[in-house]
């Protein structure tokens, strides 16, 4: 019994973040290739968030900080999409990935509204001198037209990164 304790200890490390528990991006990437893989083609919604203005958390309060936001919004991700079937994953830096099944672009922006709102009211907390919030898009499979893993994740990038712009907009001009 010792030996499947340390092999479920062993996976788990392999499989998950270090900082913040969630799904590590070999995992992700696993995952998603067995959904395409499948034979049941089932309705995927992927959604990339990128937190806004890490980089000036890290620069004006520290890196410990910095992973302190990470854990945070890992963890607003978790209780948001709690109950739901959802997949969860940092993908790399602060960027994280939410893979939802069987749901459609409404009920997808409306999972992307409630990060939002989880991370405004948790701004009113007050725990960081700094303010939390994300930038987000997502893209469907099979809808989109999709064929592969990498070109899911590129949508939703490319999405991602119209509203990054536009929060710099609004924000840093």
């Amino acid at each position: 019994s010792m030996l499947l304790v340390f092999l479920n200890i062993q996976d788990r490390e392999i499989s998950q973040d270090s900082l913040t528990g969630l799904n590590n991006r070999a995992t992700l990437d696993r995952y998603l290739q067995s959904l395409f893989d499948s034979e049941k083609k089932n309705q995927i919604s992927l959604i990339i968030f990128d937190m806004n203005s890490f980089k000036s958390i890290n620069d004006n309060y520290g890196h410990l900080n910095g992973d302190e936001a990470l854990i945070q919004f890992a963890s607003i991700m978790k209780l948001s999409f709690n109950g739901t079937n959802f997949f969860l994953a940092r993908y790399g830096g602060d960027e994280f990935v939410a893979i939802l099944r069987d749901v459609d672009a409404t009920r997808t922006q409306m999972e992307i509204t409630r990060i939002k709102n989880a991370l405004l009211n948790f701004n009113t907390t007050k725990k960081f001198e700094f303010s939390l919030s994300v930038s987000a898009g997502y893209c469907m499979y099979p809808a989109e037209n999709i064929i592969s893993p990498q070109q899911l994740i590129e949508a939703a990038d490319e999405k991602m990164y119209i509203e990054k712009q536009e929060y710099h907009r609004q924000h840093i001009a």
